[in-house]
């Protein structure tokens, strides 16, 4: 196994997370907002998990997906699926979900062809912290300290993150939210 390829896995794994759960504290504000300002960052955040996400779970031809890294291709695939209690068919269909949103609404914009809706990270999350968890171990094999600046489990890691981006987001906005957004 590549060290380096897996520990820039490993980081962007982690960066998953965090976009998830700074987008889903900003989505808990959203009923709330006054401003364009806090929309765009919370959407920025979705965008950037499910981008990120693809780069690691959508096509193979990109170099920064998980079969680059992982031997038993068919081992790793049902392993997840068992951890996420999906079949292949709701995997592939999840999949879809997010390249299609990634395709249309992210990296290729489509105007005449917008995504309907926007994808549930729950998937994302967990196949990022199943795959996190697999380069953990695989690292832990090839090096005595792998996990420099990486947290050791991405669940444990993205549970305070969400706590303390809640605290953060709850105080920022409501420092601006007597701020009129009258920009047009």
């Amino acid at each position: 196994m590549n060290v380096d390829l897996a520990r820039t896995h490993a980081f962007r794994l982690a960066f998953i997370a965090r976009n998830i759960a700074f987008y889903r504290t900003l989505a808990s504000l959203g009923e709330n907002y006054t401003q364009n300002f806090w929309i765009y960052v919370s959407n920025n955040f979705l965008d950037m998990a499910v981008l990120e996400w693809c780069k690691v779970f959508g096509s193979r031809a990109e170099e920064t997906h998980w079969s680059n890294i992982v031997e038993e291709h068919d081992a790793f695939r049902d392993n997840m699926l068992v951890e996420l209690s999906l079949t292949r068919e709701q995997w592939d269909s999840y999949w879809e979900e997010m390249k299609d949103y990634r395709d249309r609404g992210v990296a290729h914009a489509s105007l005449t062809n917008p995504p309907t809706r926007y994808p549930h990270l729950d998937n994302a999350l967990h196949s990022s912290a199943f795959y996190y968890r697999y380069l953990v171990e695989e690292l832990r094999k090839a090096e005595e300290n792998p996990l420099y600046l990486l947290p050791g489990d991405l669940m444990r890691y993205y549970e305070p993150l969400l706590a303390h981006a809640k605290e953060v987001a709850s105080v920022a906005y409501g420092a601006s939210r007597e701020i009129v957004d009258n920009i047009r």
